[in-house]
């Protein structure tokens, strides 16, 4: 999976044989825990100071983030994509029956479920709501009284990808098709434009409200925020979705066992081995590092473009 990065710099990573590890920093093994089936999403901290992760069986785990620890573990759904901790001590994630499933985070306990048709991740809207991409091709909101109504309809098929929000408090979701919507938080169409096959991974915004994506015709591009093409960049392979920094630098990984850094205009600024081909998006840690994965490594790389 992805990684991802406490406070302390500690480093959570799942692997595809059922474990679980925690990192420091500096790469030392701190703890490493299996649970009873492989992991499908990435790892969750929460503001507690604990790890979540769901299993491919269904496996709600609670884990403690100093010793690894298990500290509660209940069914949930079944293929169990990124959980979403809410601030009202609920988390939400949607599974392979297309449902949203919202359960305490204190027990684990399932507190409610709600039709959304979404298999993607779940994200939040500037508003607090919960917003659904669709397999029918249908954007919904989500409210926190569980009301549920929709946003944007796609003519392109399902979205394939779980929307993001920038800064601007746009919505960016992709169709099947190929074509990346960006709405205002009205749902009303801001532009679309054709990406030449559909998205690898979730599409990142940086803080000028510019969007990136990968895409499965071979290419990263990039848009700014009025829908113009920056760039449409192809490394040798095809590339995971990329990161972005605060100085709108572009961080991801391809087939190529490289990492690839490139600016706003689509220039490369370098190029670094993986050693192995790059496995899903790269992470940040608070102290600048970033945490890209492959097939075979979690390597860190000091970010020094900000």
């Amino acid at each position: 999976t992805s990684p991802v990065v406490a406070e302390d710099g500690s480093v959570i990573v799942a692997t595809s044989d059922a474990h679980v590890l925690a990192l420091t920093a500096a790469g030392q093994k701190r703890w490493d825990v299996i649970v009873a089936a492989s992991v499908t999403a990435p790892p969750v901290l929460t503001a507690s100071g604990e790890v979540l992760v769901a299993t491919a069986t269904g496996r709600i785990v609670k884990l403690a983030l100093g010793d690894g620890a298990e500290l509660l573990a209940r069914d949930g759904a079944a293929g169990a994509s990124a959980f979403l901790p809410l601030a009202d001590g609920t988390v939400v994630y949607t599974a392979t029956d297309a449902k949203l499933h919202r359960f305490n985070l204190s027990d684990l306990q399932e507190k409610a479920t709600v039709e959304v048709q979404s298999v993607e991740p779940l994200t939040l809207a500037r508003d607090g709501a919960i917003l659904a991409a669709g397999k029918d091709g249908t954007l919904r909101r989500v409210a926190s009284d569980g009301a549920v109504s929709e946003l944007f309809r796609s003519g392109g098929g399902a979205l394939v990808s779980a929307p993001i929000v920038t800064s601007y408090g746009d919505i960016v979701v992709v169709a099947q098709d190929g074509k990346l919507h960006s709405l205002d938080a009205s749902g009303k169409l801001r532009f679309e434009r054709p990406l030449g096959g559909a998205p690898r991974g979730i599409p990142a915004a940086s803080f000028e409200g510019n969007v990136y994506v990968a895409t499965e015709g071979g290419k990263v591009m990039g848009f700014d925020r009025e829908g113009k093409e920056l760039f449409a960049f192809a490394p040798l392979g095809l590339a995971e979705a990329p990161v972005v920094t605060g100085s709108g630098t572009v961080f991801f990984g391809a087939e190529d066992t490289k990492l690839y850094a490139v600016q706003p205009t689509g220039r490369l600024l370098f190029s670094g081995s993986l050693r192995a081909r790059a496995l899903s998006s790269a992470a940040f840690g608070a102290n600048g590092a970033l945490y890209p994965v492959s097939y075979t490594h979690l390597r860190a790389h000091e970010t020094v473009l900000d």
